[in-house]
């Protein structure tokens, strides 16, 4: 799942912000737009606490035509967390918990495989629980069912914990599922009830919304991928996730909200304060990131943020210096969110654009293969990542797809589980790739007499594995079921 919110906040410790008139920071904005594949986005940048530019680009619907505007709400990703840290800071306020209570004060039913695990780890990312949406086929193989807060905690309850509990900053969505229900169970409400009465109605935040199945939000932008040269919408289901991720907002609320947690507005200053303390960073073992919000570093200065992407959406809330801030939303997955509003920064802040790596377009041929290499290749995999770099979340290391390889009016194709096949097409050098993701590269090995599937992200991971069976539906199926297990 990819789909973003970033948001940024960074105070001075040396360079002083340059104050930029709209017309200039619109040009900025265009600029890095220009990088990006982007089909629209709403931006606001605000200084010395007023806002100087929001503004709408590109669509927010485009079989329509409709344009994005500052009005324009999209699916919130990353601020999201925030907004649940805080949350969680208010009960602790109010004596309802403590940061220091183990989890099954709270959910004595949940299996913590002799662990002992803390609310504090839970909001530092410490607490070594797999990342759900990083398991492969228990979520994205069922990328279009949404789900209850009860279903998507079984996704990772009796999976193997990736660390023991406090040892290290581990990236992990799944903190967010269990803070969610251990809130629920303390106030008696659900959380977007609470939220709508502690934080969204307090700070006056009427554009912002929590997403259902059967709710009409106006503005609501559309989501978009980007592949082999266009935007197509993205279809899979914005609440497979925890009840978390559920927020849809406005850039203009966004702002809102971060003020108000700035300013002791719904929770104290002092609590804000140890949200984003680095101190109490390197006392949790958690790196960059405090409680629920990253605190990392951008040259000469400190930073505040939050971000992500995940279908069709990508999002950023930057704040390059105490009296800056930047907020981008996109409805479009491939877009970085976060990049951008880091390159309008240092072009406000005075320092050096960041570098900007060219993609080369990738030329897609599709040579003939025999029936004979098509029969070599037919099967179904359950192929797993390697080759994971050390920065990636623990949780890379228990990836696991089920793909299927068959033949279907002479055509090769590639199947994933919960998703439609799609022709794998023969290139110059001897592997494959497919439309929808160019980037990839694709072969197959003969070992031991049988087919080895590898799948490449330059630059990133390789997943491979071996033919396991048929290409049947019942093997590919019941291999798939397996590993939801």
């Amino acid at each position: 799942m990819k789909k973003s919110i970033l948001f940024l906040l960074l105070m001075p410790l040396i360079l002083q912000a340059q104050t930029l008139k709209e017309t200039e920071l619109d040009k900025i904005v265009k600029e890095a737009f220009a990088q990006q594949k982007v089909a629209g986005a709403s931006v606001l940048i605000a200084q010395n606490g007023k806002i100087i530019l929001n503004k709408g680009y590109g669509f927010a619907h485009l079989g329509f035509g409709i344009p994005a505007t500052p009005q324009t709400k999209y699916f919130i990703v990353g601020g999201n967390t925030t907004v649940l840290g805080a949350a969680m800071m208010q009960l602790v306020e109010k004596g309802a918990l403590s940061p220091d209570d183990e989890i099954t004060k709270y959910l004595p039913g949940f299996n913590v495989q002799g662990h002992k695990i803390t609310i504090r780890h839970l909001l530092t990312s410490t607490s070594g629980l797999p990342d759900y949406h990083y398991l492969g086929d228990p979520l994205t193989g069922q990328a279009y069912q949404p789900k209850a807060i009860d279903e998507v905690v079984d996704l990772f309850e009796n999976k193997l914990f990736t660390m023991k509990p406090g040892t290290k900053f581990d990236w992990s969505i799944s903190n967010f599922a269990l803070l969610v229900s251990i809130l629920q169970k303390v106030t008696n409400q659900r959380y977007e009830d609470y939220l709508k009465t502690n934080i969204i109605t307090p700070l006056g935040l009427q554009e912002t919304e929590y997403l259902t199945q059967k709710k009409l939000i106006p503005h609501f932008a559309q989501g978009y991928q980007f592949s082999d040269g266009s935007f197509y919408p993205a279809t899979e289901s914005l609440l497979k996730y925890d009840l978390s991720t559920r927020l849809v907002s406005t850039t203009g609320d966004m702002y809102k909200l971060w003020e108000g947690l700035k300013q002791g507005k719904v929770i104290s200053r002092k609590s804000f304060m140890q949200m984003t303390s680095r101190e109490e960073a390197a006392k949790n073992n958690s790196g960059n990131f405090g409680y629920m919000i990253f605190i990392p570093k951008l040259e000469n200065y400190n930073a505040m943020s939050f971000g992500g992407n995940l279908d069709g959406y990508s999002s950023a809330l930057y704040v390059p210096d105490k009296e800056i801030t930047i907020i981008i939303f996109t409805n479009s997955s491939e877009t970085n969110a976060g990049f951008i509003c880091r390159q309008i920064a240092r072009k406000m802040l005075g320092l050096p654009p960041p570098p900007i790596t060219e993609v080369p377009k990738k030329i897609i041929t599709d040579l003939p293969l025999t029936k004979q290499e098509q029969l070599n290749m037919a099967g179904t995999y359950i192929v797993k990542r390697t080759n994971i770099d050390s920065s990636s979340p623990l949780t890379f290391n228990m990836w696991k797809r089920t793909i299927r390889v068959f033949t279907e009016l002479e055509q090769l194709m590639m199947q994933r589980f919960g998703e439609l096949p799609e022709p794998l097409l023969k290139q110059a050098d001897g592997a494959f790739a497919i439309r929808s993701s160019p980037q990839l590269i694709i072969s197959f090995k003969n070992e031991n007499n049988n087919a080895v599937l590898s799948i490449t992200s330059p630059g990133s991971y390789i997943e491979s594995g071996a033919r396991i069976g048929n290409a049947d539906v019942k093997t590919f199926h019941g291999a798939a079921f397996e590993n939801l297990k």
